[in-house]
């Protein structure tokens, strides 16, 4: 029943803005001591950032403010009373509470980055979404409304539902361009 930091300082005896503090030190040392992972750039920073910030460096504080603040503009996220994907004008009804099948990938919305096509969902790397190349739906009722392979994802179809040109609930489902 506790809030996501409270948890982790209970579980683990240390506040999270300590742990990070910490991770972001163990974090550089790893790339600095192991030359094969600097060819990763999705490790060294998030892959939505198209960046080459490792973290921990003094720019990666000032990338993730900025980042922050065009997801709050974006989302509007400090005048809405829900979650940010109920604040979105959408023609497809949103649940109130994120619906999600078992897909791995990220949730916040930090960490959901843009994309222009469906080819880029159904045949692109996409490892930052944990190589999920599936129509995403926004609910569970959506998904059973096909008769295809699909994951359940509210706020990622949040983030893609431009892509959902036939309106049908399903982000790149049959029908929609691409």
């Amino acid at each position: 029943g506790m809030v996501w930091e409270e948890a982790f300082e209970y579980g683990t005896g240390l506040p999270l803005k300590d742990f990070y503090v910490l991770f972001d030190k163990a974090y550089q040392n790893i790339f600095n001591s192991n030359e094969d992972l600097k060819t990763y750039l999705n490790r060294e920073c998030p892959g939505q950032w198209n960046c080459y910030v490792q973290r921990g460096s003094e720019d990666f504080d000032q990338i993730a403010e900025g980042i922050q603040a065009e997801s709050e503009e974006k989302y509007g996220r400090d005048s809405c009373d829900g979650e940010w994907w109920t604040c979105i004008e959408i023609d497809v009804e949103l649940p109130d509470q994120a619906e999600n099948s078992d897909h791995g990938a990220p949730l916040d919305v930090e960490a959901m980055f843009h994309i222009s096509s469906c080819d880029e969902l159904l045949e692109g790397e996409l490892r930052e979404f944990g190589g999920v190349k599936l129509p995403i739906a926004a609910s569970f009722d959506y998904a059973e409304s096909i008769d295809s392979d699909v994951i359940v994802s509210t706020q990622w179809y949040s983030t893609w539902f431009h892509l959902d040109t036939n309106a049908d609930g399903i982000v790149c489902g049959p029908g929609d361009d691409g």
